[in-house]
C-alpha cells in the first residue's frame, strides 16, 4: 500500500487519530502525536495540502506516527504495549510498609485514619519473606513505604537480611519524610543500598513548617535539611525531593528548586539530588483539603508558569506528558503489604483492612478480588477512552477513581487528566520554547 518516490514522499496515508493540531501563528501549525510523543511544526499550506490529498506526506511524518496507513495500527500497538505491562512479571514490585506509624501530622495525608501504630512482627516478616521467595529466582523491587518507614528501621533490616540469606536478588528505594535520616539510620541504609530516597518538602522553612509538623506542632524543615546535608556528604545514595503543591504552596517549587540548586550546587548539577512536584489530592473527602486542591486548569496554568523560570530544557521536559504506564492496581506484578501482612492493590489502601485482598500470615490471597482489580473498569472497554486522542498519554486515568465514578453512575470523563482540555495552551508553550532555540521558521 506504501509507495516511495525518489524524493521520499509516501502515498495512501491518513492523519493519526492521536494527533493534536494547533495553530501556533498565522503561518505554522504544530502537531503533537500522543502515541509516538512526537512534536512537529508544519507550514499551514503544506498541512492543508496534505489534508486535501494534494501532496503526499513526508517520510518524517510517517516515522513520527503522525501519518499512518490505517488507524488500527497504532491502536493495536498501544493495546499490546499496555496489556504487556499489565501482565508482565519481569520485575515483581512490593510496596512494604513495616509500620503505618508516623512522627508527623500532615493535614493532607491520604492515609487519614489508617495509621496503625503496629510494627511488623517476626512472624509477619517471615511471611513477607516467604511470599517474596515464592516469585522464584527473578530479581524483585521493593519500595519501603509507610507511615514513616524509618520508624521501623529494625524491621527493614530484618527483612533485608532474611531476603539476602534466602538468596533473593532485589533492589529498593524509600519514600520518607526525611526527619529520621539520622547519621545512624544513614549508616544502616548504606547496607541496604537503596537506588534512591524520596523526601517530601512543602516549601522552604516558612511554608513547610506550617504544614509538615511534628505532633507537638513544631516544624521539621531544619531537621530534614541537616539530614540531607549529611546524607549527600557521606553517601552516594541519590535524593529525590518532591515538593507538595496546592493553592497555598504555588511558589514552593520555585523556592525549593532555587534553595536546593544553590545549597547543593555540585550535587544538583550531577543529579545526586533532584527536585520535582506532587499535587495534593483530596483522597479522604476532607473539606479542608478540598479547598486547597488545585483544579485541573489551575494545575496546567501552574505548569506553564513554571516555564518562565525553569531552564529551557527542563521547562520543555515538564510540559511533554509522559506516556501512560499501567497503574499497580491493574498490574499483576505489583502489590502493597502493610505491617500486619495484609495485601493491597493500591498504596492508598494500605492500612484499610476493608480494601485488603489477602493475608500473608494466613497464606491467603483472594483470587476473585485480585482479578477484579486487574480487569475492573478497563479503559479499553470505555468508548470515551477509545475515541480520545490523548488515550496513549492518559491510559484511562486512576482506576480507583474510575470505579468510584461508575458506582455513582457518573461519567468516567471526570478522571481525565489536567491536559485533556488544555493541550492548545501547552503546545503553544512548547512551540515558543523550541522557537527560542531555533534561528528560523520552518516556512
Amino acid at each position: 500500500m506504501l509507495k516511495y518516490a525518489e524524493h521520499l514522499k509516501i502515498y495512501f496515508m491518513e492523519w493519526s487519530q492521536y494527533n493534536i493540531v494547533v495553530d501556533v501563528n498565522d503561518e505554522e501549525v504544530a502537531i503533537y502525536n500522543t502515541f509516538s510523543d512526537s512534536f512537529i511544526v508544519l507550514c499551514k499550506k503544506e498541512f492543508e495540502s496534505i489534508s486535501k490529498g494534494l501532496i503526499n506526506g513526508d517520510i518524517e511524518l510517517v516515522n513520527n506516527g503522525i501519518l499512518v496507513k490505517e488507524q488500527a495500527e497504532q491502536f493495536h500497538s498501544l493495546k499490546y504495549r499496555m496489556m504487556k505491562e499489565r501482565f508482565d512479571m519481569k520485575t515483581p514490585t512490593f510496596y512494604i510498609a513495616p509500620t503505618m506509624d508516623c512522627n508527623l501530622a500532615c493535614f493532607y495525608c491520604f492515609e487519614d485514619n489508617n495509621k496503625s501504630k503496629s510494627y511488623m512482627s517476626t512472624s509477619t516478616i517471615d511471611a513477607v519473606v516467604d511470599y517474596i521467595k515464592s516469585f522464584g529466582e527473578q530479581p524483585v523491587y521493593i519500595i519501603w513505604f509507610g507511615g514513616e518507614p524509618l520508624m521501623a528501621m529494625k524491621e527493614i533490616l530484618e527483612i533485608n537480611d532474611k531476603l539476602k540469606y534466602n538468596g533473593v536478588t532485589f533492589n529498593s528505594s524509600m519514600i520518607t519524610n526525611g526527619t529520621l535520616l539520622t547519621e545512624s539510620n544513614i549508616s544502616k541504609l548504606m547496607t541496604i543500598n537503596p537506588e534512591y530516597i524520596q523526601v517530601t518538602l512543602d516549601g522552604v522553612a516558612e511554608t513547610h513548617d506550617k504544614r509538615r509538623i511534628y505532633k507537638n506542632g513544631n516544624g521539621s524543615f531544619d531537621r530534614i535539611i541537616k539530614n540531607i546535608d549529611f546524607l549527600l556528604k557521606h553517601s552516594s545514595i541519590p535524593v529525590s525531593i518532591q515538593v507538595t503543591v496546592d493553592r497555598e504552596t504555588k511558589d514552593s517549587y520555585k523556592d525549593i528548586y532555587e534553595y536546593i540548586s544553590e545549597r547543593y550546587k555540585q550535587q544538583f548539577e550531577d543529579k545526586h539530588i533532584t527536585v520535582g512536584t506532587n499535587y495534593v489530592q483530596n483522597r479522604t473527602n476532607d473539606e479542608n483539603i478540598a479547598s486547597c486542591v488545585l483544579s485541573k486548569t489551575e494545575q496546567v496554568d501552574y505548569l506553564l508558569g513554571n516555564t518562565l523560570w525553569l531552564p529551557t530544557e527542563e521547562a520543555l521536559n515538564s510540559l511533554y506528558p509522559e506516556r501512560a504506564s499501567t497503574c499497580m492496581y491493574n498490574s499483576i506484578d505489583t502489590i502493597a503489604i502493610d505491617s500486619k501482612g495484609k495485601l493491597y492493590k493500591c498504596i492508598e489502601h494500605i492500612g484499610d483492612i476493608s480494601k485488603s485482598i489477602g493475608d500473608l500470615e494466613k497464606k491467603f490471597i483472594d483470587d476473585k478480588l485480585f482479578s477484579k482489580a486487574i480487569f475492573e473498569s478497563d479503559p479499553f472497554e470505555d468508548e470515551s477512552c477509545l475515541n480520545c486522542n490523548i488515550f496513549p498519554i492518559c491510559g484511562g486515568g486512576c482506576p480507583i477513581d474510575r470505579i468510584n465514578l461508575l458506582k455513582n453512575n457518573k461519567s468516567t470523563t471526570h478522571v481525565c487528566p489536567n491536559y485533556k482540555d488544555n493541550m492548545e495552551k501547552i503546545m503553544k508553550k512548547i512551540y515558543f520554547l523550541n522557537s527560542q532555540k531555533q534561528t528560523s521558521s520552518v516556512c
